[in-house]
């Protein structure tokens, strides 16, 4: 008897590391990667209240991409060499509304380092699936709503945009509840790999649409296909933080997923159609999504395309993550997903 109690609770043990199994889990400890994220809001904010010639340069020197993208795109002044540059840098860094935004986030950018490990660990998956590709200069910031901004060789941070859903500022601001409940610190190393996906390594193909195709579909999966990207390289978070959903929406997405592609089966006409509305309301952000009932999340044709991606990848083992992002027919990731909820 004590042998069968034995070999159960070696079977319990069993079952239990395969139930608890990720697919997209890599081993990754070989890949090197450094990572530091730069505080440029105490850089930025030294130069409103100390300005030289010599720390301007020192500011182009240390951020040569981003000084200048944080001065004339996010806080509108113009470069730092416009001759009311000065004046309108000091102006804006101390005003009360800088001020304030400055100590809220000071919770934030105490977690640096929690940060800096999610980048680092999402950096070595991201070099294990493209070894070709470069480390970004990583900076935070604070100023202007602005939550990731990428160029050509950096991604900043905007803390501001991160201070939590029941912030009193966002609501102050009228910030909907839908986009509020995706504005907590959690949620930085989402958008930052969605944003250096988007904006930077793999941009729109063909125009406004991700694919040869353009029509609600194409879309779908070309959101989903950027989500498989964010969820590869970020194994370990959930699932609510990676779709910014409750956990009583995903439950919702997971029990009724089979209704939504029943829906846009039954709806071909519209799934196969570029009408801007039909696309715009299915793959942008909402308080649900209207044609299904108010327990639905905004995004659901994201959700749904992400899930034909991931059929598709589980369909295709000898597919890498250059290939699937080298497909330019959307319907070929439709035939070959065989996806059926």
């Amino acid at each position: 008897m004590k042998r069968y109690y034995f070999l159960l609770f070696l079977l319990l043990i069993v079952l239990g590391i395969s139930c608890n199994n990720n697919p997209y889990e890599r081993d990754v400890s070989s890949v090197e990667v450094t990572v530091e994220i730069l505080d440029f809001e105490d850089d930025i904010l030294d130069l409103a209240h100390n300005f030289s010639e010599a720390k301007r340069v020192a500011m182009l020197k240390k951020y040569p991409v981003f000084f200048e993208t944080f001065n004339e795109w996010i806080l509108h002044i113009g470069v730092s060499t416009d001759s009311t540059y000065v004046a309108q840098l000091a102006e804006y860094m101390n005003s009360e509304g800088m001020e304030a935004m400055y100590e809220q986030t000071i919770p934030l950018r105490e977690r640096r380092e929690e940060l800096q490990q999610k980048l680092h660990s999402a950096f070595q998956y991201y070099l294990y699936y493209f070894p070709e590709k470069h480390i970004p200069q990583v900076c935070t910031f604070v100023g202007n709503g602005t939550g990731i901004a990428v160029d050509s060789s950096v991604v900043g941070i905007g803390l501001d945009s991160y201070l939590g859903a029941d912030a009193p500022i966002y609501k102050d601001m009228g910030i909907a509840n839908f986009t509020r409940q995706k504005m907590y610190f959690e949620r930085i190393p989402v958008d930052f790999m969605r944003a250096l996906a988007e904006y930077n390594d793999f941009p729109k193909q063909f125009g406004d649409s991700f694919f040869e195709e353009d029509h609600l579909l194409a879309h779908m999966i070309g959101h989903g296909r950027l989500m498989f990207f964010v969820k590869s390289m970020l194994p370990a978070e959930p699932d609510t933080v990676i779709w910014g959903y409750t956990k009583q929406q995903l439950e919702f997405c997971e029990q009724s997923e089979r209704e939504f592609w029943k829906y846009f089966v039954s709806n071909s006409t519209q799934l196969f159609g570029s009408n801007y509305m039909d696309i715009k309301r299915f793959t942008e952000d909402g308080p649900f999504t209207h044609v299904f009932t108010r327990e639905s999340p905004g995004r659901l044709g994201q959700w749904i395309g992400f899930r034909i991606v991931e059929s598709f990848m589980k369909h295709n083992p000898d597919v890498t993550m250059h290939d699937l992002f080298a497909i330019t027919s959307a319907q070929e990731i439709v035939q070959r997903a065989k996806y059926n909820p």
